[in-house]
């Protein structure tokens, strides 16, 4: 994400947080109800992050992946990870329908054709409004002050409307183009590579209020019914205005100093906002821009809470460098794989089926602990001897 910041431990985090002039605490932050949209680099110390380098698989996920594969259709596979159609961005999409994998293939040839579009200047504000995007739930921020949804854009500036209609709505469209190509992604991988059978399915979570991700779904006696809404998040963002070439790899990737804040703001937001019986310490979240997709992985300490929701900056301290306490969060990435490429969409596709298995045998062993203490709760005293 080429955003410069380089804490990779705790120790590094704790001095970096004690240095003059810097923010330690989340109170010491400017602007602390901006949207998660426009989170800069200074919002990483005091929300506490430790981001470790990116990694050409994500550990957390490659690790089990290695050792079974989950079952797929080699022959839809072969159709996601093969060569692209001829003059893919050039024919009709009608056309393009008819292939094997069509809706995939109009998606990607939308991105492809949108992101070769000029940008349009931006308003001399800088500012970025989004109009044509719902916000999302009001009780997040509710629940949190300094928590303001992307999706909850203030004009209070005073700019002319005109002035910024056309870069609003140009970067309105490119988020929901991105978002359509995500969504066709995920679900070629998930409904026709994935063999998936019995009461139990996972599927792409497609919401009005915010860029939707994927859930698990269970069938049960009134149908079938949502019962984890966040198996991973997935996050749209604007075009970065340009991309570089990675000197290690010779690979492209985007490049934004604000695009890593803006992923730890919307993971925050997301694990704050989950629902009790389902938050565990892990948010993984699938990053979507143009074409170029990504999969973060944040764990959040088991004292996060704690110092998320302290009364004052001086209890708020006083948690972040006690020692004994895991305040911070924890940040791993894959690297950047272009959706327009077929090895890159391979290597894209492992992660989204390894991200299922990971699920499948976390939840199983939550259920289980949960049964477990269940039938402990439901012995009584006399059955113990």
């Amino acid at each position: 994400m080429a955003s410069g910041y380089t804490i990779r431990t705790r120790g590094e985090l704790d001095s970096e947080a004690m240095k003059p002039g810097n923010a330690s605490t989340i109170f010491e932050l400017q602007g602390r109800a901006a949207s998660a949209s426009r989170w800069t680099t200074g919002h990483l110390v005091p929300f506490r992050l430790i981001a470790l380098p990116m990694k050409q698989h994500l550990p957390v996920l490659w690790r089990t992946h290695r050792q079974n594969c989950p079952s797929v259709d080699r022959k839809e596979v072969d159709v996601l990870c093969g060569r692209n159609p001829d003059r893919l961005t050039r024919r009709l999409e009608s056309d393009l329908e008819t292939v094997p994998g069509g809706p995939f293939w109009v998606a990607l040839a939308g991105a492809l054709r949108r992101a070769a579009q000029q940008e349009p200047e931006a308003p001399q504000s800088g500012r970025r409004m989004n109009p044509l995007r719902n916000a999302r739930p009001s009780v997040v921020s509710g629940q949190l002050e300094y928590f303001v949804p992307s999706g909850e854009m203030r004009d209070d500036d005073g700019l002319d409307a005109d002035e910024s209609y056309e870069y609003d709505s140009y970067y309105a469209h490119t988020e929901d183009v991105a978002v359509a190509l995500a969504t066709r992604f995920l679900s070629f991988v998930l409904c026709r590579c994935l063999n998936q059978s019995g009461y139990m399915e996972v599927r792409v979570r497609i919401e009005p209020q915010d860029d939707g991700g994927i859930c698990a779904m269970e069938l049960q006696d009134k149908g079938w019914q949502m019962t984890f809404s966040r198996v991973a998040i997935l996050e749209a963002k604007r075009g970065l205005g340009h991309v570089a070439r990675d000197p290690a790899t010779g690979e492209f990737q985007p490049v934004s100093t604000n695009l890593l804040p803006q992923c730890l703001g919307e993971a925050i937001i997301a694990w704050k906002s989950t629902p009790k019986e389902e938050r565990n310490n892990d948010v993984f979240l699938l990053v979507i821009v143009n074409t170029f997709f990504r999969l973060i992985h944040f764990r959040f300490g088991s004292d996060y809470l704690e110092y998320l929701d302290a009364p004052d900056p001086r209890m708020q301290l006083s948690i972040a460098l006690d020692q004994n306490k895991d305040s911070a969060v924890m940040m791993e990435s894959s690297k950047w794989f272009n959706l327009e490429v077929p090895g890159h969409r391979k290597a894209a596709m492992c992660h989204v089926l390894a991200l299922v298995r990971w699920f499948r045998i976390h939840s199983l062993r939550d259920r289980s602990a949960e049964k477990t203490e269940s039938d402990s709760s439901d012995v009584s005293d006399t059955d113990i001897s």
